[in-house]
Formats: C-alpha cells, structure tokens, sequence
C-alpha cells in the first residue's frame, strides 16, 4: 500500500499577542504523528518557526518535514497590517491583494514534498486554490454541543468558513431523506443529551424567573459573543471592537426583542462596558453570570430560556438552530447557509423545521464530525479517514454515504461514549 503524505498547515501569524496561541493545533497533530506506524503516512509541518520548534519539542526525532515561513514576509505586503492580512485570506473583495511570498512558499512545498493530503485549522484562499489538485482538510472544533463529556473535530473538504459543505451542500442537506422513525429517535436522544441538562440545571429555576422579569412579555435573543484577535471575527466580520459590535446588533434589534450576553473563555465585556451598553440601549440586560458559572458551555444552559441567538461562527448558533431557535449569522462563516444575515429580520427568520433540524443533524454526525479521542487516539482511525478521502473519485462522497452510519453516532459525538440512543 502506497504510503500517504500529509501536510499540516497552521497560520503563522500570531494573535493575541503569542506566537504560540496555536499551541493546541500543535498538541494534537503530535499525538496523530507519534500514533502513526511507520511507513503508512509521511508527515509535513508548515507554519513560523516558533510553532515548528513547538512541534520538534513534541514529537522529538520522529520524522515529520518541517517548512518555516517568517510571518514578516507574507504579512509585508499589507504593510503588516494583520486585519488586511486576514481579510485576504477570506477574498474579501475590499481586499483583494495577492500574497506573492504566500503562493511561493505554497508552491515550493507542492513541489518539494507533493502532499496527498494538505491539513490546515482556519480560513485560506491559497490552500483552496493552490492545492486544489490535491485534497484540502480544513478542521476545527465541531459545531456540536460542548456541554457533555464527547468533543469533535468538523472535517470539511472545500472550506474551513465560506464554501464550505453546510453552505455549498445546503439544499441537498435540507433534503435529506429522514425517515420518521430516524427523526423520532435522533429528536429523542437530542432532547436527552441537550435539552434535558440544559433544563436540569441547577439553577434553572432561578435563570428562568430572572428572565421573565428580564423580558416583561418580549422575546430574547442570546448575543454569543467571540473573542477578537482572531481571524474569523476580525477577518469574518470586521475589526471593530467587541463593545462596537454589540452597539451595532443593539441598533439593529427590533423593538419588541431584548439581548442578553455570553462570552467566551478567553474574553469578557468589563462590568463598567457593559453597564454603559445597558445605559444606552435599553434593551441590553446584563444577566447574572454566577447562574452559570460553573457550566461546563454556559450559553447552551440558558438556550431553553430564549428565542434567538445572534453570533458571528459560535458553534453555539449551531447548537441554537438544532434546537429550533431563530439564529443571525453576522459575518462570513459556515453559518450563513442555514442561518438569516440580517438582525432587523429576526422576529420573521423562520426557525428550521424539525425534519430540517434532524436532517442536518444526521450529516453532522455521519462523517462531517469525528470524536476528538477517536482521531487523536484510536489506532488506525486517522490512516483510515485519510484514506477514504484520498481514494474517493469525489472528496464529497463520504459525506453523503449514510450506509455505515446511525443515530448512536450522535450519542458517541456527545457523550464521548457507545450506548443505547434510546
């Protein structure tokens, strides 16, 4: 069997400021390359050099071909100015500059190291057209509930956040044919493994009174809000401040709507920003963090307590539009397929119907997500993936072959564990 290469790609630029912000990305392709027997894949490594010395510290002298790319080269031709930088990556038509240092050291390694396979974690235009005769992974975290114990990896063959198979494939996805027997039961083990903890939660009375008094007869959209200092927030939607977008969707909210707030690990809106947002809209209520603190994903504990949900790529609009909710995608992200654009539309944005929901529900856990554990640790799971895609005559096809699959994936997906979906 003729051995695969497969190159990982992650953004050299840094964030945050930290050079090694993608250190995550670094941990699991570790653990992939040292699970690998000899002789099945040939590895590759590309990204800065801080990230490339992360990666040999990990994984030591196993072989894995690194290629170092100094962030200042492909960041010069926007006079290092990051936010342009990212806008190009998503062809924002406002930015439509090539790369030049980019496409050649994209080409140098097609030439180099011939990749089968080419691995990357965010948003690239060049990976897509560089590469696109060779088969092009873009991962993340899946779009899936976080509250249990299972976490996934989306996999998708066209786009990390654009043309990706939820924006490109939305009309065969929406017609999927689910049985009624099929809906039931995956509607049963959602209601199980979501809905039901959400409203256990021990505080749910509380979040539940406080919302009535919040609402006085109103509907509640959840406004998810992302960290900035990413590319898909600032290159997704636009470089502005987090307390500026929330004035902008403050602005844009119909009257008979109010807004509550969550945020991210990794940021949170200072308690004085917040008060001068409730000053000046009123429709802004500050919701008392300490209900949820201690939930593993608090804003899907408080979904069963709203109507809406607004964001720019959280995987919590994912999780609110599975549960019915009418969700507002702002920005350029794999939400925009399923999702309404436009805030001053949300009191008319028509929820998917259920058939929808389990439709797009069923290819989420076919063979677009994947159980971290299984791809980081099973023997064999990895080599198996990537040859199944490497062989099909269409990369699309596995995503659309539902003959191996059923509705204890969604379980698995969830729970991090086999059992019963009933």
């Amino acid at each position: 069997m003729k051995p695969i290469s497969v190159l990982f790609y992650i953004e050299p630029v840094c964030f945050r400021h930290d050079p090694l912000f993608l250190i995550p990305c670094i941990d699991w392709i570790a653990r992939i390359v040292r699970m690998q027997p000899a002789g099945e894949i040939s590895f590759g490594f590309a990204s800065s050099p801080p990230l490339c010395r992360g990666l040999g510290e990990q994984i030591g002298v196993m072989p894995c071909r690194r290629f170092e790319i100094n962030p200042r080269d492909i960041l010069e031709p926007f006079a290092f100015d990051r936010h342009a930088y990212g806008r190009d990556l998503y062809a924002r038509a406002d930015s439509m500059k090539d790369n030049a240092p980019l496409i050649r050291f994209f080409q140098n390694i097609d030439q180099n190291f011939c990749p089968d396979v080419i691995i990357t974690f965010s948003q690239n235009r060049y990976i897509e057209s560089l590469f696109a005769h060779r088969r092009t992974l873009f991962w993340e975290m899946g779009p899936l509930p976080r509250q249990g114990d299972g976490y996934s990896f989306f996999i998708d063959p066209r786009s990390h956040e654009l043309s990706n198979l939820l924006n490109s494939e939305i009309a065969r996805i929406r017609t999927l044919p689910v049985s009624t027997t099929t809906t039931d039961t995956l509607s049963a083990c959602w209601d199980r493994l979501v809905t039901a903890p959400a409203k256990a939660h021990p505080q749910a009375e509380k979040i539940a009174q406080w919302m009535d008094e919040a609402r006085q007869g109103r509907s509640v959209a959840l406004f998810a809000m992302q960290p900035p200092d990413w590319l898909t927030y600032e290159a997704g939607y636009d470089s502005v401040s987090p307390d500026t977008v929330m004035m902008r969707w403050l602005n844009d909210l119909p009257p008979d709507w109010i807004a509550i707030a969550t945020y991210h690990v990794h940021f949170r809106l200072p308690a004085a920003a917040e008060a001068m947002l409730a000053e000046m809209f009123p429709a802004f209520k500050i919701f008392p963090s300490v209900l949820i603190e201690q939930a593993i994903s608090p804003s899907e504990i408080l979904l069963p307590h709203i109507d809406g949900v607004v964001a720019i790529s959280s995987a919590v609009a994912m999780t609110g539009l599975l549960c019915g909710k009418s969700v507002i995608a702002c920005g350029r992200s794999y939400l925009n397929g399923f999702c309404g654009n436009d805030l001053r539309q949300i009191s008319t944005f028509k929820p998917l119907a259920k058939h929808e929901r389990m439709a797009l529900l069923m290819f989420l856990t076919n063979f677009y997500c994947h159980p971290v554990e299984d791809v980081l640790s099973t023997p064999g799971y990895f080599a198996k993936l990537i040859r199944r895609l490497v062989e099909a005559a269409d990369p699309i096809t596995p995503y659309f072959d539902f003959s191996d699959w059923s509705p204890s994936r969604l379980c698995k997906l969830l729970t991090g564990r086999d059992q019963d979906q009933r």
